[in-house]
């Protein structure tokens, strides 16, 4: 038995990895628009 990495579990690897890179960043954009958005009511009620 080799313990040679298989280029398969790599790639699985690394599509998890980019998917959840992805997933990140739309947390991170919806994120800063909820706190904008909350900002901006604040400002209009003041």
């Amino acid at each position: 038995m080799s313990f040679k990495k298989s280029p398969n579990l790599e790639n699985k690897n690394f599509r998890l990895f980019s998917q959840n890179k992805q997933g990140m960043r739309i947390l991170e954009k919806n994120y800063s628009t909820a706190t904008g958005l909350l900002s901006l009511k604040l400002s209009k009620t003041q």
